[in-house]
């Protein structure tokens, strides 16, 4: 739906999407690791995120994103590099 484009508000956009399918995620929920599907496309669109914003480590620190943190540790902290 984007196309080729990436405008300067994306990184935000990949950001809430992963946020959204953390809090969706029936495993995350009951304290289990994501599925394979669910754990790629999460880490996409955090990696995208985090190339995109350059304040991407201190957003991750703000309280609202408690669950991406939790989500990261349940997920065996995947690179996002």
């Amino acid at each position: 739906m984007r196309g080729d484009s990436e405008p300067v508000g994306w990184p935000f956009y990949d950001l809430s999407r992963a946020v959204c399918a953390i809090e969706l995620d029936p495993n995350f929920a009951a304290g289990k690791p994501s599925d394979a599907a669910s754990r790629k496309a999460i880490v996409q669109d955090l990696r995208v995120a985090r190339r995109g914003l350059s304040g991407f480590g201190e957003m991750l620190e703000q309280p609202h994103h408690v669950n991406v943190r939790k989500w990261l540790e349940v997920n065996g902290s995947p690179r996002l590099d």
